[in-house]
């Protein structure tokens, strides 16, 4: 995937999730704000707002768990288009991120 460590990635993951939860998620921009409140953010927005530095490391990995690719194929798929999908539910991107943690922390651990 790159050099940045699956943990990390998988936090980011995790906390991004989180941070959807408990903020809110939206569709078309990677953040919204209310008198200057965050008041919701989109699978991408999340990412950076926990760790702009493995952005990119980020969403390749959740692009590639998406899109069932090894963890190693680096390639863009259009993580913000599938966040912007109509008809796409906050759940479904909380689901798809928490799950891709887990899946990077199992791949992690040695057989």
């Amino acid at each position: 995937m790159s050099s940045i460590p699956t943990g990390e990635v998988a936090d980011v993951l995790e906390q991004a999730a989180d941070l959807i939860e408990t903020v809110g998620w939206i569709q078309g921009s990677e953040e919204q704000r209310d008198n200057g409140i965050v008041i919701g953010y989109c699978a991408i927005g999340a990412m950076r707002a926990v760790n702009c530095g493995i952005l990119s490391a980020t969403e390749h990995a959740l692009g590639n768990w998406l899109w069932g690719l090894p963890n190693h194929v680096i390639i863009h798929r259009g993580v913000a288009n599938w966040n912007d999908q109509p008809g796409r539910r906050a759940a479904e991107v909380i689901d798809a991120m928490k799950s891709c943690a887990k899946d990077l922390r199992n791949e992690a651990v040695p057989s």
